[in-house]
């Protein structure tokens, strides 16, 4: 057992926020998943991917956090010698960090694999407060209603957040609007914004346009179909001067057009 990941071995690695709350060896900490899940309230299920909104003990006061855990039924070699989801994300949250788009804070992840072979993976992030998907916000409230200002500070802020990552050599790879976060304050205050689920996503040396184009494209199956072509294609524009990567607008609406999501 090891602490911090590996390809290897079964890992577990947790962050300052709870690391005197959590079990301090790699076995104890699964089994703290495993009962942490099973009195939470499960938000998604899936043979391979499952997760639950829990409430976290902590010194400071009880906490929302959520955690997955995912399985390869079937196929314990496939990530033989390769990073499998759990490590990504943990990963890809802390690179988030680094790179100034707002993620949720990466508490603790861990993986189990005996002999190399992988058999499941946890992942626990810090719940976000008083937020909504942009999938949600479109569908339950009409852009009209947000008002141009809003509307406009919107479509900014996610051309923003998708240009600095992909001017670092980042791509989410599944930038759908229900894995977008956002949080409306005051009126005339900008809305808050953070990407979550990234278990395929990370810094790939080649191939930027192509993944630039993808992750745009993710975005638009849901944006289109809500805002008005104006501010769809003035997200294009910010990003394409942000990110330094012009144009990728043909590909983009060609792709959402398609409908290859």
């Amino acid at each position: 057992m090891r602490n911090g990941p590996s390809r290897w071995h079964s890992w577990s690695a947790t962050a300052p926020a709870v690391a005197g709350a959590w079990p301090a060896e790699t076995p104890a900490r699964f089994a703290a998943w495993a009962a942490l899940a099973a009195g939470g309230r499960p938000v998604s299920t899936g043979e391979i991917c499952a997760c639950w909104q829990c409430v976290l003990p902590l010194p400071a006061g009880d906490t929302v956090v959520y955690v997955k855990r995912y399985r390869s039924p079937g196929r314990p070699w496939r990530y033989w010698g390769r990073p499998a989801r759990a490590m990504v994300e943990w990963r890809n949250c802390r690179a988030w960090q680094r790179l100034g788009v707002p993620g949720p804070e990466p508490w603790a992840a861990g993986e189990c694999r005996p002999g190399g072979r992988f058999l499941e993976g946890w992942l626990m992030t810090r719940g976000i407060p008083d937020t909504l998907s942009v999938a949600e916000l479109l569908r339950t409230r009409s852009c009209a209603s947000l008002g141009a200002a809003a509307g406009e500070a919107l479509v900014d802020r996610l051309a923003a957040l998708a240009a600095a990552a992909h001017r670092a050599g980042f791509f989410h790879r599944d930038l759908k609007v229900r894995n977008i976060l956002v949080r409306l304050g005051a009126a005339e205050a900008p809305p808050e914004l953070w990407w979550i689920d990234c278990p395929r996503g990370g810094f790939f040396p080649a191939f930027h346009r192509a993944l630039a184009v993808a992750d745009l494209a993710d975005m638009g199956y849901g944006l289109r179909k809500w805002l008005p072509p104006a501010l769809w294609q003035r997200l294009l524009e910010r990003h394409a001067a942000a990110s330094g990567l012009a144009g990728l607008a043909a590909a983009v609406n060609a792709r959402v057009d398609c409908g290859e999501g």
